[in-house]
């Protein structure tokens, strides 16, 4: 790709492939994004704020108590839907520390009770092992090792959070 070919393909700073569509959601975040960076936010709060915001979004998107794995952007042929997709053990397991760490940073219990929904939720989908599954929650559950030590760490800082001895059980 020469250089005036990528310099046309910058928009609001990010780069923009035209090789694939992106959807509206995708178009007003970047829109939305060009409007707060020309404000510039320069309180590092702030900027936790918007992460635990986007945190909460990826939350709320799924039909269950979990976290989307990712949002995907673009439409690629052969790769399922885009936009928000499942909730994933694994990354909800470390998103729950997360969330823990920024309500106690910015002293708003509302974050610290949504991390406590994810942690009773990854106990309701928990394998009979013990394990936590592996990929999204509409895959067949199969057990993995690393995915069970990010949830571990989040169940963990729940039991921190609230004492409730079930996170360690």
């Amino acid at each position: 790709m020469n250089e005036k070919m990528s310099l046309r393909n910058i928009k609001i700073g990010h780069i923009i492939w035209r090789f694939f569509p992106l959807d509206s959601i995708v178009k007003n975040e970047l829109k939305r994004e060009k409007l707060i960076n020309a404000q510039e936010d320069a309180i590092d709060g702030e900027h936790l704020k918007k992460t635990a915001m986007w945190l909460c979004r990826a939350h709320d998107a799924t039909k269950d108590r979990g976290v989307s794995r990712s949002y995907k952007a673009a439409r690629f042929k052969g790769y399922g839907r885009y936009g928000w997709q499942p909730a994933y053990p694994e990354t909800t397991g470390y998103i729950i520390s997360t969330i823990i760490a920024l309500s106690n940073f910015l002293k708003n219990t509302n974050y610290a009770e949504r991390a406590i929904r994810m942690a009773d939720w990854e106990i309701d989908i928990q394998l009979p092992s013990g394990a936590v599954m592996g990929s999204v929650v509409t895959a067949k559950p199969s057990p993995a090792v690393f995915n069970t030590g990010q949830v571990i760490f989040g169940w963990l800082a729940a039991f921190r959070q609230c004492g409730d001895q079930k996170y360690l059980d």
